[in-house]
């Protein structure tokens, strides 16, 4: 869920969106170099991005009065990798944040950290860990998806 303006201390949002700032650098680095071995990748992160885009525009009210949202980070870095997922789920906060006002300007670093960043690279991290077996990666995968979206806050 986005974080709004304003429920963060201006210093706060300042530090991560500054440590958001070199991780979107280097993922656009990577992305780059993908770019020249696998054409078919353009295509996949407009897709992807769109993707991410329509999944945060359907809210689900949950209990305290506030409303909850997929983002899709864990099936975007299984489908394209981390770091071209990193850049999909910005484009698709950048969109939010400036035509619809989701999470609003000031918080934009603090929402791209959260759900741009971690979300994208703890999944990988996970897949990378998990058993070897279909069965067991199945698993692991689950307890992702589930576990995704708190890890970060």
């Amino acid at each position: 869920m986005h974080i709004p303006d304003n429920y963060l201390s201006p210093a706060s949002c300042a530090v991560l969106a500054v440590a958001a700032a070199p991780v979107i650098v280097l993922s656009i680095k990577k992305v780059k170099v993908q770019l020249n071995e696998n054409k078919e990748l353009a295509p996949m992160l407009g897709i992807a991005a769109s993707l991410s885009f329509l999944l945060m525009m359907f809210n689900v009210p949950v209990p305290g009065g506030t409303t909850a949202h997929a983002v899709g980070g864990t099936l975007l870095a299984i489908l394209i990798g981390p770091y071209a997922a990193s850049l999909a789920l910005t484009v698709a906060l950048l969109l939010q944040a400036f035509l619809f006002g989701d999470g609003g300007i000031l918080a934009l670093g603090v929402n791209i950290f959260n759900m741009a960043i971690v979300m994208p690279l703890l999944a990988m991290l996970f897949i990378a860990c998990s058993a070897s077996t279909i069965r067991k990666r199945l698993v692991s995968l689950s307890a992702l998806s589930f576990r995704s979206m708190p890890l970060p806050s």
